[in-house]
């Protein structure tokens, strides 16, 4: 089930059988999004003992063995890792010219890069100690 607009979880088709939850995903999906969901899922996932396998299909993300009270962690695990996806298809966009990461490590690796790049665009003066000590000589 595609639709327009960036992947999203579709909450009103849940539906959990014998453990097991199944959910759509809505939203148009670009070339890589699933595999970095996947990457994503397995990044946050730390096997909350909540839940069980996490598998990202085209349409549907299933989750077996949802004991019941893991509702809302389970649900703020698969939103993150949805809108982490996104972010990254879409910073990635140029991941053409890079090449698709190989693994967790270099996505990871890309994330952290982009986060750091982006503490260019919002430079905030933090005086060096040098500066400090220079502004208490003149005082």
């Amino acid at each position: 089930m595609t639709g327009h607009g960036a992947p999203s979880i579709d909450w009103a088709t849940a539906e959990v059988r014998a453990g097991a939850l199944s959910v759509a995903i809505t939203g148009d999906r670009p070339k890589g999004w699933r595999k970095h969901m996947k990457v994503v899922v397995d990044l946050l996932d730390l096997n909350s003992g909540g839940w069980g396998r996490i598998r990202v299909h085209k349409d549907e993300l299933l989750v077996d063995d949802v004991r019941e009270g893991a509702e809302d962690d389970l649900r703020q695990l698969l939103e993150g890792a949805v809108l982490q996806a996104n972010s990254d298809v879409d910073a990635g966009a140029g991941a053409e010219e890079e090449g698709e990461p190989d693994d967790a490590g270099e996505l990871a690796d890309r994330r952290m890069s982009d986060t750091f790049r982006a503490f260019a665009e919002r430079r905030s003066p933090i005086p060096s100690v040098a500066s400090a000590h220079a502004a208490e000589n003149r005082s």
